[in-house]
């Protein structure tokens, strides 16, 4: 597994993609989502809040509530087109539990709690792609 990082929300031909870069190379990964997933994503990386849960906000509240936290997310998979990803939920002196989700709602998770990515090893080499900052559609603003 390779620690990575959000980079990048393409619109590309009606397409909507996030990108995640491995933190030590040029590396990257692009994954097709959903509309409103994108969008979640999108507003978490721009740190836009609204005044009432959308439905990661609740996630992370709930988790909260149980006194649980996402500890980790990893991108494990990609089998028929189809990438997999697994959250790891945990409490304080326990061992994370692995929990199946798509990758686009793990993303939305891990920039909402700050929990860190992950991508496997043969992700990068099924799908990997050379990271272009050009194409970048939004770009993060660094943090005051």
């Amino acid at each position: 597994m390779r620690e990575a990082e959000l980079v990048g929300l393409l619109r590309d031909e009606g397409r909507t993609v996030i990108v995640l870069k491995d933190k030590n190379s040029f590396d990257a990964v692009p994954i097709l989502i959903g509309e409103p997933e994108f969008n979640a994503i999108g507003l978490a990386w721009q740190g836009l809040r609204f005044p009432r849960p959308l439905t990661h906000d609740l996630t992370c509240a709930l988790l909260e509530a149980a006194g649980a936290h996402l500890s980790r997310v990893e991108i494990t998979e990609l089998r028929a087109g189809v990438f997999y990803a697994k959250v790891y939920v945990a409490r304080d002196g326990e061992e994370p539990k692995a929990v199946d989700a798509r990758p686009s709602d793990a993303v939305a998770l891990a920039l909402r709690t700050k929990a860190p990515v992950f991508v496997g090893e043969e992700v990068f080499a099924q799908v990997g792609v050379e990271w272009n900052p050009e194409r970048m559609l939004l770009r993060r603003e660094p943090q005051a």
